[in-house]
C-alpha cells in the first residue's frame, strides 16, 4: 500500500441503465488490466449512486499473495466499488 497507495477503476463510454453491464480498466499495483463489469445504479435528483461488485485473481495485478504465520489470503478476491455522481 505504501508503494502504490492508489487503484482506479476507469469505465469506457456506456449507456448508463438501471442496471447493465461495461468495460473497465483497472489499475492496481501499478499494473492496468481491461474487465467487464456488471453494476446498479440508482437516481435520486441530480445525484446518481453506481455500485458494482467482481472478483479479480491478485496475481493478474502481480501482488503476491500475502502470508503471515501460516495465514494466507486467498489469491482471487471480491472486489465492490461504489461511487457518486451529480450532474452538472
Amino acid at each position: 500500500v505504501g508503494k502504490y497507495p492508489e487503484a482506479t477503476l476507469t469505465l469506457r463510454e456506456f449507456d448508463l441503465k438501471e442496471e447493465g453491464e461495461a468495460m473497465g480498466v483497472l489499475k492496481l499495483h501499478n499494473v492496468e488490466k481491461s474487465i467487464p463489469i456488471s453494476y446498479t445504479s440508482e437516481r435520486d435528483g441530480d445525484v446518481l449512486k453506481v455500485k458494482t461488485d467482481f472478483k479479480l485473481v491478485l496475481s493478474d495485478f502481480a501482488i503476491d499473495i500475502p502470508s503471515f504465520q501460516g495465514i494466507t489470503v486467498a489469491k482471487d478476491i471480491q472486489l465492490q466499488v461504489e461511487f457518486t455522481a451529480r450532474t452538472k
